[in-house]
């Protein structure tokens, strides 16, 4: 109980402080641009600039550092969203954030896309291929407003889901017939990927992440090397452990790779590369760096959190949208909210009891609105190859602490003229919930980032709906029986 009460007192008041965030930033940013635009039109040098008063600089600095306004607001950028986004359909669903609907059947121009696309790629396969057995599994959109509309429909055969084939389509407007780009068959040799991964201490959430992988990335390593006499699997780790000089992480560290040893001497046919590296500081970017570095040119090096529920048709998709020399591949996970607070709006309404599942080990994935949202914001977890990482320079090496070195790596991409960016919704990635300890020595940068963050998972709409009324409520009762009683 004492759990829930903290997470609904946090829930407020960071809800509170991000909506009137983007409420303020919002106005600030207009003001400025309507004002820049004017003293371009009065006078061509320039705005003019005015002397301040430093006590009003001093109240207004208070305020901003106040309950209220805990970091300064700035707009959002969305150019680099938006030029790499791309929509995530099957034949039944569109992924993506519409009216708060992580997940939306077809219909309407949507479906009548979907079923123009599968039937002009159908007729592609069997003209170049003699077979028309194939079914659709997903397709990628993009869309761009000079290209048009390019398209990524992939096939597998109905007595062969091993096989897969990859249909490019592009048509210069929304409407029109779509024209064939290439037609990608993919073989029953796997492209290899290397998993890595940097942690500093065993948690509950590492356990868990190598639970996960045992029981459903495992069995299917194995049934690749039978398959093939032996090899590889077509997966592997590369876990880095991190320590710091002078820190008790010593003991933190050597607990780490025994919980590491003891899942390789369970499962030998896992290929699993762990070491320690010590430095001054956790640099996070630094220690996945080197991970990196252990990958082999022809390995999809794949940066993981150990978060993240992971299963062998993420893989699948991320070894098909990384192509070297060419694209890079930012899933987009779901992220979980907190399961007190779902817990706790339950209670109010028993309506959304059906929707709210906290088991956290489940094998299958539930999306719905009441269960998480779609994490666009995030680059921790992504798919490229070694020389693709090098070619922009890999990551910002001299960051302490958590965050920021995903964000700087993903702009290095987007801004590299021979690379795309791939930033796609992945329906079987989730983001597993936890507690976050946003440590008050990170940058500002850094710790806005991490409130943010977790400002932003801990509740639904209708959740923080249903708990804010029913503490008001229960407040002005309260308010009440004292005045009776007075």
């Amino acid at each position: 109980m004492k759990h829930q009460h903290f997470a609904l007192d946090f829930l407020f008041f960071a809800l509170g402080t991000y909506f009137s965030g983007l409420f303020f930033s919002n106005i600030y940013s207009t003001q400025d641009t309507h004002s820049s635009q004017l003293c371009k039109l009065i006078n061509e040098g320039g705005c003019p600039s005015f002397s301040s008063d430093p006590k009003v600089d001093e109240e207004i600095n208070q305020i901003q550092s106040s309950y209220y306004r805990t970091y300064p607001f700035e707009m959002r950028r969305t150019r680099e969203q938006s030029t790499c986004r791309w929509n995530y359909l099957t034949s039944k669903h569109l992924y993506e954030m519409i009216n708060q609907e992580p997940r939306i059947g077809l219909n309407g121009m949507w479906r009548s896309e979907v079923e123009q696309l599968n039937k002009f790629a159908i007729q592609v396969l069997s003209k170049e291929t003699g077979r028309s057995n194939y079914v659709m599994q997903d397709i990628l959109r993009h869309h761009d407003p000079y290209e048009g509309v390019r398209y990524l429909l992939n096939y597998h055969q109905q007595d062969d889901t091993s096989n897969w084939v990859t249909v490019e389509l592009a048509r210069k407007y929304a409407a029109g017939k779509p024209n064939l780009k290439s037609v990608t068959t993919e073989d029953d040799v796997i492209k290899p990927i290397n998993i890595v991964m940097s942690l500093s201490k065993v948690s509950s959430r590492f356990v868990n992440f190598l639970t996960r992988y045992e029981r459903t990335i495992l069995p299917r390593v194995l049934r690749h090397q039978r398959r093939h006499h032996g090899g590889g699997g077509g997966v592997r780790m590369t876990i880095v452990v991190a320590a710091v000089v002078g820190a008790d992480s010593s003991s933190d560290a050597t607990d780490t790779m025994h919980t590491i040893d003891n899942f390789k001497s369970r499962n030998r046919h896992c290929d699993v590369t762990n070491y320690v590296i010590t430095r001054g500081f956790y640099n996070k970017g630094a220690d996945l760096h080197d991970a990196i570095l252990q990958s082999t040119d022809d390995e999809v090096a794949l940066v993981v959190d150990v978060d993240m529920h992971i299963t062998w048709e993420f893989l699948d998709r991320v070894r098909r949208n990384t192509v070297k020399n060419q694209r890079v591949f930012f899933p987009v996970s779901f992220s979980q909210y907190d399961p007190d607070i779902m817990e706790g709006a339950a209670k109010l309404d028993s309506s959304l009891a059906p929707l709210v599942v906290t088991d956290q080990e489940e094998e299958e994935v539930v999306v719905n609105e009441e269960r998480g949202f779609w994490m666009h914001y995030a680059y921790g977890i992504v798919g490229m190859y070694k020389e693709d990482y090098l070619k922009v320079g890999g990551f910002k090496l001299d960051i302490k602490g958590w965050g920021v070195e995903d964000v700087d790596l993903y702009k290095r991409f987007v801004s590299h003229p021979q690379l795309q960016v791939m930033s796609a919704i992945d329906r079987d990635l989730v983001h597993v919930y936890h507690k976050r300890n946003c440590d008050v020595t990170l940058e500002l940068i850094q710790y806005q980032r991490c409130i943010g963050a977790w400002a932003e998972m801990l509740a639904s709409q209708r959740q923080a709906g249903l708990l804010y009324d029913d503490l008001s409520n229960r407040s002005s009762s309260k308010k009440f029986d004292h005045f009776l009683s007075s």
